[in-house]
């Protein structure tokens, strides 16, 4: 009876296929995350512009800026957080 429990919690050696798919999906994560901060800093980037062309003296693309972050902060942390190590 022991045995069969101890066999329950131990994982079996990981398999080179194994290996390769968790490989792929750290590879993929770390990837939309990279292309996901590009597109956060290229679209921001167009948003002040257009605000330091209109002369405005509220500096509206603050809102976006600061909302966006957060999910560009929760998709490091799924990238790099510690399953993807």
């Amino acid at each position: 009876m022991a045995t069969q429990y101890m066999e329950v919690l131990t994982d079996p050696a990981p398999t080179e296929d194994g290996l390769r798919q968790s490989a792929i999906k750290r590879h993929r994560a770390k990837t939309g995350f990279w292309t996901h901060l590009a597109v956060y800093l290229a679209v921001n980037a167009f948003l002040v512009a257009i605000w330091a062309s209109t002369g405005s003296e509220l500096f509206w693309p603050i809102f976006p800026i600061i909302g966006w972050w957060f999910a560009v902060a929760a998709h490091a942390g799924v990238a790099f957080g510690p399953e993807h190590r």
